[in-house]
């Protein structure tokens, strides 16, 4: 995971964002400039809150954070391991309650308040407008190789770098992105078999596809984009998978 994505504030002072003083809780990105809030027991010590922050992003697979004070914290950068940092995630766009958190929380009064303060924080926070996730599908811009590696459909209509997997029998690998409106753009395209983003209580995936990036539609010839808070369509223990309809990417 790309921790410096996490909180990206490279074009603004820092001391100029706002900061939920909550503490603790942690902080999963879901989307550029777009997450979601988890509070953390406060009785606990920052081993355990460490733990907990793990087993979140083992099973999500999001980029997250743990926030212990307003000057301390600890990026998730890989499973199990974590880098702990005064530069603490500031600014964006927050929301709460829409991913389960690993293990449900004893409702203390000291974390009814804090929830309540979270409530209050969003709210007077809140605008109108809507969330569009990484326009550019996190691709990059084509070098010379990269065109005459990948310029042009293959016989069969696919974009040329995508290949079919074995087990899905879905499209994997880099190709141009076909939209004309994203000229070369070389992205990466996943599979169903690729998706391991799955909810921290009951273990099934969030979605259908692989969070925060792109599979290949051969419907339409096109590759989409499905940002990380596709998630929040997601609901543990209804019986039936939930209907996933949340905006992609194109």
């Amino acid at each position: 995971m790309n921790v410096r994505n996490l909180a990206d504030r490279s074009a603004v002072d820092p001391r100029s964002l706002s900061l939920f003083d909550g503490f603790p809780y942690l902080l999963t990105r879901v989307a550029p400039a777009f997450y979601h809030v988890i509070l953390l027991p406060a009785e606990h010590d920052a081993d355990i809150l460490l733990s907990l922050g793990h087993r979140q992003t083992q099973a999500n697979r999001l980029p997250a954070c743990v926030v212990l004070k307003a000057d301390l914290c600890a990026y998730i950068v890989d499973p199990g391991k974590a880098k702990p940092s005064r530069d603490v995630p500031q600014g964006g766009i927050l929301v709460t309650g829409k991913l389960a958190p690993c293990e449900n929380f004893p409702e203390t009064p000291e974390l009814a308040e804090r929830r309540r303060r979270l409530e209050a924080f969003l709210q007077a926070r809140a605008s109108s407008g809507c969330a569009f996730g990484d326009v550019r599908k996190g691709g990059r811009p084509a070098t010379p190789e990269d065109l005459i590696r990948l310029t042009g459909p293959q016989v069969n209509g696919v974009p040329t770098g995508l290949v079919r997997c074995p087990s899905c029998h879905g499209w994997k690998g880099e190709c141009l992105d076909p939209n004309p409106s994203l000229p070369g753009l070389v992205v990466e395209v996943h599979c169903r078999c690729e998706n391991d983003n799955c909810c921290a209580r009951c273990g099934e995936l969030l979605y259908d596809w692989r969070l925060g990036a792109n599979h290949y539609d051969p419907r339409d010839g096109q590759v989409w984009h499905a940002p990380g808070f596709c998630a929040f369509r997601h609901q543990c223990n209804s019986g039936t998978r939930s209907e996933r309809t949340a905006p992609h990417v194109h």
